[in-house]
Formats: C-alpha cells, structure tokens, sequence
C-alpha cells in the first residue's frame, strides 16, 4: 500500500507542476523561434554564397594549374625538338601567309567565276534579244 501510495503521490506531484513548465517552454521556444529561423536563413544564404565563391577560386586555380602545366610540358616538348624559336616563328609566318593567300586566290576565284557568270547571262540575253 505503501508503494502505490508513493507512486500515486509521486504521480499526482508530477501532474501538477508538469503543465506549467510544459507550456512556459513551449512560448518560449514560440517567440524565440521566429527569429533563429529569420537568423538560421541569413545564415544559410551567407553560408552558400561564401561556398560559392570558394568554389570559383578553387576552379580558378585548378584552371591556372592545368594552363600552367600544358605551357611547361609544351616548352619542354619544344626544348626536346631543339628546334630555334625564330624558325618555328617563320613556319607560323609562313602557314599564316600562306593561308592569306589561299583566302585571296579563293576570293579572286569566286570573283572571276561570277565575272564569267554574268557574261555569260548577257550572251543569252543578247541571243534572246537577237
């Protein structure tokens, strides 16, 4: 008898005080809850801008590093081929203007071919006319 009297006290003790305390927390975490979310959201867009500039610097550098090491194992293919940097700089010239060159002969080409065409068009209407 003596322990279920406890326990009904205990539990009837525990009743009591316990809907207080459970609705002082609950308005608490209510009005304080509106602004951790406000701060929590500025947080977040603060957080994931700053990832994202940290995510272009580290691609930027990754970008500057490959860049870096095709210029280096470029240079050292050309310093293998021991070839002068002023012929290599003459071969450019020479493809650039002989490029040039193809463009102009592809351009005089056309130019003759409509040349040719429009003479031959006023030969038909001459024949036409005839």
């Amino acid at each position: 008898n003596n322990s279920t009297s406890t326990t009904s006290l205990s539990s009837t003790s525990t009743k009591e005080p316990a809907p207080p305390t459970s609705t002082t927390p609950n308005q608490e975490l209510e009005g304080s809850n509106t602004p951790m979310t406000k701060d929590t959201l500025l947080l977040a867009i603060i957080l994931s801008i700053i990832c994202f500039f940290v995510t272009l610097l580290v691609c930027g550098v990754i970008i500057t590093c490959s860049r870096r090491k095709r210029e280096e194992t470029s240079s050292q293919a050309s310093s293998r081929v021991a070839v002068p940097p002023s012929s290599s700089m003459e071969r450019k010239e020479n493809r650039l203007s002989s490029l040039i060159l193809a463009w102009f002969s592809t351009q005089s080409s056309a130019e003759g071919q409509e040349q040719q065409q429009k003479k031959k068009t006023q030969i038909r209407e001459e024949v036409i006319t005839r």
